[in-house]
């Protein structure tokens, strides 16, 4: 799939996913979602490289993936957990 159609596809810019491809440009968890969908993946975490992927199971406080360099609620991370582990 090209960039373009990507783009297209998730209502994004050309130049957007170029950014995001290249780790230039941030996205929020909706627009993860939506480029997994586009690509036909199983799950959002299909997107994530495989050294931050961590067992759904039972996960430490400690070990959750921090998605955007800020500091989560327990809430917060249990919500993204939750989303990611159920996309």
């Amino acid at each position: 799939m090209t960039q373009k159609t990507l783009a297209d596809e998730i209502g994004m810019s050309r130049a957007s996913v170029a950014n995001i491809e290249a780790g230039r440009q941030r996205i929020v968890l909706h627009q993860a979602i939506e480029i997994a969908q586009a690509l036909d993946l199983p799950s959002v975490a299909e997107l994530l490289p495989t050294d931050l992927v961590r067992p759904t199971d039972h996960v430490e406080p400690t070990e959750r993936v921090n998605l955007t360099g800020a500091r989560l609620s327990k809430n917060e991370a249990d919500v993204i957990q939750s989303i990611v582990a159920n996309s």
